[in-house]
């Protein structure tokens, strides 16, 4: 997902708690992401490849931020993101997948079980 904080050029963005609490009129999502493919693709094996250097498990959210020079860098990574069925990251990539609130929860509770050899 890429974050557009409207009224503010990329360059001075910070997606901050501010900015999350009235992110219904602060911040444009756009997922999938608006951007070249293969620079998506790089942003998404920096994503994965910090997600295992960090030994994350089930469910991550990996910030990236795009420099100038179109390399994506590695902000920081929350091992338990928000998943408050209003608002949050996650919920709102699901949401423009075509999966509702139940079926994020179920999907990453899931992973858990299977993690512990508790479902197949």
């Amino acid at each position: 997902m890429q974050i557009e904080i409207k009224g503010r050029p990329p360059e001075e963005s910070i997606y901050s708690l501010e900015i999350k609490r009235e992110w219904e009129e602060k911040v444009r999502y756009h997922c999938p992401p608006s951007i070249d493919q293969d620079l998506l693709k790089k942003i998404e094996e920096v994503a994965l490849r910090s997600y295992q250097a960090l030994e994350c498990r089930d469910v991550s959210r990996v910030d990236i931020r795009v420099g100038e020079d179109n390399t994506p860098y590695f902000l920081e990574i929350n091992p338990l993101p928000g998943l408050s069925p209003a608002y949050g990251d996650l919920v709102i990539i699901a949401r423009s997948i075509g999966w509702d609130y139940d079926r994020l929860v179920k999907t990453i509770f899931h992973h858990a079980l299977k993690r512990y050899g508790w479902m197949e």
